[in-house]
């Protein structure tokens, strides 16, 4: 993930935080028509958006994790200084 893919995905998950919050606060909602009637789907949306979160959460953390490696010198480089 490049610097400016990690930017966009941080405010990308602040603004599934914010969503998230909004929902289970009962500020927002969401529904959709089923059978010709409106469904509060709100929870489902909640648990869709936390499935979300923590696969986004993870991508995140693979990339730091990925970025500190790189940034680390070898074992074996640092026994040559």
């Amino acid at each position: 993930m490049t610097d400016n893919l990690r930017v966009w995905a941080v405010r990308l998950r602040s603004g599934w935080m914010d969503a998230l919050l909004s929902m289970r606060s009962g500020m927002f909602g969401t529904s959709e028509l089923r059978n010709g009637r409106r469904v509060d789907t709100t929870i489902e949306t909640i648990a869709r958006q936390r499935i979300n979160l923590l696969e986004l959460n993870a991508a995140i953390v693979e990339h730091d994790e990925e970025l500190k490696e790189s940034l680390t010198p070898e074992i074996e480089d640092h026994l040559l200084r």
